[in-house]
């Protein structure tokens, strides 16, 4: 133990200057490493470029190791300040200045590809209409009625050149699948386009009316019963075929005899008409059409006795 603290002062001394040495050397020596440079473009209010707002880089670094070390793998950031309003393209030139982390300037910097072109312009703005996207059908025996959205239309904003082709903004994808009420549905807007600027509003409300499924059915041969005539007369094909929709349930109990077809003849003097059958149809349906839609119609000189 005597050996270890002989001349101790001595031998902590040379201890101290190995170390300073050693880091002096580790300070000098020159490290060069590669990275990405992440570059944002900011503009001027109410101003924009048409292409994104970020642009990538390689750089090399290189300088004293104690500086460079600061540096780990993510990408380095730089910003390109618009500060005039003159619009158009722009060829624009990265330095050193244009990133803050640069803070020595023992650093030597190699920027590859050092430009980067911008077209510059003022920001307009436009009205579209908003479509909704469904995705899946409804439970079985169930349709879709009627989408409504809330509010119908959305303001976008961007250069004119990104707008001028946009039409409608579209709502994120709505899954219906298995749907048999009603819904009414907060949905986000999709940007329709990814150099537009921004969409208003973000969110919209969505009504989806669902009712149950309709089907049509024709009922034949339902007879043609002339009504009001004053004269003798006769019609021609004098049975009709009948279409009808309604829910499935409703049309099966429907019987021939619940169908009434007729032509009217109030005030028809003698002659040769083509006339448009009426048709009287059960509750909780809905008339599609008569086969044939008008018939043939002979109104004799004779009264109606």
């Amino acid at each position: 133990m005597s050996f270890v603290f002989k001349n101790f002062g001595y031998k902590l001394t040379a201890i101290l200057m190995a170390l300073t040495t050693w880091y002096l050397i580790q300070g000098r020596e020159v490290l060069e490493i590669n990275r990405k440079l992440l570059i944002t473009v900011i503009t001027p209010d109410g101003y924009g470029i048409k292409q994104r707002n970020t642009h990538i880089r390689d750089i090399t670094l290189s300088g004293p190791r104690v500086l460079i070390s600061q540096f780990d793998d993510q990408p380095i950031p730089a910003i390109v300040k618009l500060n005039d309003a003159t619009t158009g393209r722009r060829r624009v030139r990265l330095t050193r200045d244009n990133i803050d982390q640069l803070i020595s300037n023992q650093i030597k910097l190699i920027i590859h590809e050092p430009y980067i072109n911008i077209k510059f312009g003022k920001i307009n703005t436009k009205k579209v209409s908003i479509k909704e996207v469904l995705r899946g059908s409804p439970k079985k025996g169930f349709f879709v009625k009627s989408v409504s959205i809330e509010p119908e239309f959305a303001t976008l904003s961007g250069l004119n050149s990104n707008l001028k082709n946009i039409k409608e903004a579209l709502t994120d994808t709505i899954d219906i699948s298995g749907m048999d009420k009603n819904e009414v549905l907060e949905v986000g807007l999709v940007n329709p386009g990814v150099k537009t600027g921004n969409i208003f509003p973000q969110k919209v409300s969505v009504k989806i009316s669902i009712d149950k499924s309709k089907v049509n059915k024709v009922f034949k041969s339902i007879p043609v019963e002339i009504l009001s005539a004053d004269y003798l007369s006769k019609v021609e094909p004098n049975t009709v075929s009948v279409v009808l929709q309604g829910l499935s349930k409703t049309l099966d109990f429907i019987e021939k005899d619940d169908i009434k077809a007729s032509i009217d003849l109030r005030n028809v003097q003698p002659g040769q008409y083509r006339l448009e059958v009426q048709a009287k149809i059960p509750p909780d349906t809905v008339l599609i059409e008569t086969k044939p839609k008008k018939i043939q119609v002979v109104v004799d000189k004779r009264r109606v006795r």
